[in-house]
């Protein structure tokens, strides 16, 4: 098998974190990365053995070697957005090509009685950290990197064990039982960021596996906030940031990603003590110009075109040109490209 060291230069790859460091401390505006994404082992490794899921990485790591941009090479710990939720035990419901979900164990408020913090062990946290160990061995390195799990946040994991429409209306009804529930997810998810420093090495944690960033733990964490679209701003404030700002203050800055609409919550974002660091978001959900507003420098963007904003863009490059005008001055802003994009490369680093 191919060392790690023939496939990347090590010194690139220490100069790359350096700019990156720059980009996060808010010392260089614009950077890009090209993730080599065609390789089925992000998708599936539930479904995969071992063997296979080794297999497969090593021929993304392969792929990736000749990407361009700022790419730091990582295993990525892909075990889909039930991975936190998991630990409890519910059901896994298998849907559409890979799409997977759980089965609530919460249908109404009394079923929190009796629910206990899960432990950790024989979960997706030991799996990975299983595999990315054999790979290492295998590329004869310690120096790859391992993304977190689907860091899912606390109201996210939450809405995957709890009913989700009782678990709304519980907010009304029972507020005192979803915080309950809340400080318990928000535990356990700090307990899984720090068994992955424990199993991986605090300075090997590569961050999100989605986007495709690297996200170096001396500078944060990354947490995904879908549920928080379906909330009033009152709701969010209330059973959203709190348990944003616990884990902020253990692990330092927050990144992160939602792909809804959540406009209605930019104001309460902005005014929050909680350390945001950055965002992903997808346009036409989100508009660059109003999270310019409210936001400006202060944190770091990861733009996605989604399709529903085909229309407005003749492409990415297109999408992401405009983005480098001149009304985002002072914008700092991560764009990623996937493996099919990776010619446009040269004309986007003429934009930026």
């Amino acid at each position: 098998m191919t060392r790690f060291d023939e496939l990347f230069d090590l010194q690139t790859i220490d100069s790359h974190k350096r700019r990156l460091l720059e980009f996060w401390k808010g010392e260089r505006k614009t950077v890009y990365s090209c993730f080599a994404s065609s390789h089925a082992y992000h998708y599936n490794l539930r479904d995969l053995t071992d063997e296979q899921i080794i297999e497969g990485a090593t021929a993304h790591l392969e792929a990736q070697a000749s990407m361009p941009g700022f790419n730091i090479p990582a295993f990525q710990a892909n075990y889909k957005p039930i991975s936190i939720a998991s630990y409890w035990g519910g059901r896994i419901i298998k849907g559409t090509g890979n799409h997977i979900a759980l089965e609530p164990i919460i249908n109404r408020a009394a079923d929190i009685r009796g629910i206990r913090q899960p432990v950790l062990e024989g979960g997706d946290v030991d799996r990975a950290a299983g595999i990315w160990r054999k790979l290492s061995d295998a590329l004869s390195t310690d120096g790859l990197g391992c993304t977190d799990l689907d860091m899912q946040g606390p109201l996210s994991t939450l809405s995957m064990l709890w009913k989700q429409d009782d678990l709304i209306l519980s907010m009304y009804e029972a507020p005192e039982k979803v915080h309950s529930m809340l400080e318990m997810v928000t535990d356990f998810i700090l307990q899984i960021f720090d068994a992955m420093e424990d199993r991986i090495g605090k300075e090997r944690m590569s961050g999100p596996f989605w986007p495709r960033i690297w996200l170096p733990r001396e500078i944060g964490v990354e947490l995904v906030e879908d549920f928080m679209p379906l909330l009033s701003p009152d709701l969010y404030k209330e059973f959203g940031l709190p348990y944003l700002k616990k884990i902020s203050n253990k692990k330092g800055g927050i990144f992160f990603h939602c792909c809804g609409v959540f406009s209605q919550h930019y104001e309460n974002l902005a005014k929050s003590k909680v350390n945001f660091i950055g965002l992903e978001y997808q346009y036409p959900f989100a508009k660059p110009d109003e999270l310019y507003d409210h936001f400006g420098s202060s944190m770091a963007f990861c733009p996605i075109l989604s399709y529903r904003g085909w229309n407005d863009f003749s492409g990415r490059l297109d999408f992401f040109r405009y983005l480098t005008g001149s009304q985002f001055k002072g914008m700092r802003q991560w764009f990623t490209l996937d493996e099919g994009d990776k010619d446009m490369w040269q004309q986007l680093f003429k934009t930026i």
